[in-house]
């Protein structure tokens, strides 16, 4: 199983007190963001979230959380063409490399892609 990159809350407190630009990703459904809410989250349910990612700013590192942490680490973007900090080499990955997707990015160019990325080699 790929491992899925975390940050401790100690952490994002950190990074948002240096004023770095994160967006919170809230993946739970509608019926439990009156539970608990992150000030200032985006509220994409993981059913959603791939009609929705163009919704997410492409510059923000995306912090994604949910309930128990088993939609978020479904949510986050694996491929390391995404530019999220992926780097187990995935299909998406090869399929870039090969051609098959466009190098002009998903989404008609609203989601980039990084060849350069894609072919790093994985260690």
């Amino acid at each position: 199983m790929f491992g899925v990159p975390s940050i401790t809350v100690e952490e994002l407190k950190e990074k948002q007190s240096r004023s770095e630009a994160i967006t919170l990703l809230d993946v739970r459904e509608p019926n439990e963001w009156a539970i608990s809410d992150l000030a200032g989250s985006v509220k994409i349910p993981l059913g959603s979230l791939p009609q929705r990612f163009s919704e997410l700013p492409a510059a923000d590192e995306i912090v994604v959380y949910c309930r128990s942490g088993a939609r978020s680490a479904q949510a986050v973007p694996g491929p390391a063409c995404y530019g999220n900090g992926g780097s187990e080499p995935t299909n998406t990955d090869a399929n870039l490399v090969l051609g098959i997707l466009p190098e002009r990015g998903l989404l008609g160019g609203r989601k980039p892609l990084s060849v350069e990325l894609a072919r790093r080699p994985q260690i």
